[in-house]
């Protein structure tokens, strides 16, 4: 049969951040000492009593097994919802969006006129072509969003984002 380990107190284990021991009730495994919080928690003290340690991970952030503070989603990814547990949680940016925050919690900002991003986990938007302007936001192809300048006009800049912006 399993051993069995009774005590008439509670047993005060010393654990670190990141851990956790039950004080009471049967336990799994070993009795070596402490357990890692539970992926989507984190522990920034020592001593918790419950797998879910001090806290559920924010928005826009991750926490693996046995985390001592929440990480955050990296940059072109967002992330709405608590409780992460794994990096692969991190939703990258659409094409046409960006964000170049780590931690973002709330939807990647659509590009501005003048702009677009082809590429899903983008950082950042690029300018629209000399020639022409953008003057559409969220566009996800520089073909889609570009428009060349009138006849007698140019574009002289990169980045415009409307035909009173070409030059004659």
């Amino acid at each position: 049969p399993d051993p069995t380990v009774q005590a008439d107190t509670f047993i005060d284990w010393i654990c670190f951040p990141g851990q956790y021991m039950l004080q009471a009730g049967p336990t799994d495994g070993d009795l070596y000492g402490c357990k890692l919080c539970s992926a989507g928690y984190f522990g920034t003290a020592p001593n918790y009593t419950s797998p879910l340690c001090e806290a559920p991970c924010s928005p826009g952030h991750f926490c693996l097994e046995g985390s001592t503070e929440p990480q955050p989603c990296p940059a072109g990814t967002y992330l709405p919802s608590p409780g992460a547990a794994i990096n692969a949680s991190c939703s990258p940016c659409a094409p046409g969006s960006s964000s170049a925050v780590s931690g973002n919690s709330d939807s990647c900002t659509p590009c501005a006129q003048g702009s677009y991003s082809e590429k899903a986990g983008s950082t950042s938007c690029n300018a629209c072509q000399l020639g022409g302007y953008c003057s559409s936001q969220g566009q996800a192809s520089a073909l889609m969003a570009w428009t060349g300048c009138p006849a007698g006009t140019m574009g002289d800049a990169t980045g415009l984002s409307g035909v009173d912006q070409c030059a004659p």
